[in-house]
């Protein structure tokens, strides 16, 4: 359970991620 706990964080943390790299490299290619 703590296993599992650790990669739905991780999981969690990735696609939380993805919106924020996108949006980085959305504004860089508009400039």
């Amino acid at each position: 359970n703590l296993y599992h706990g650790q990669v739905t964080n991780k999981g969690l943390a990735e696609s939380l991620n993805l919106p924020v790299v996108s949006l980085e490299t959305a504004l860089k290619t508009q400039h």
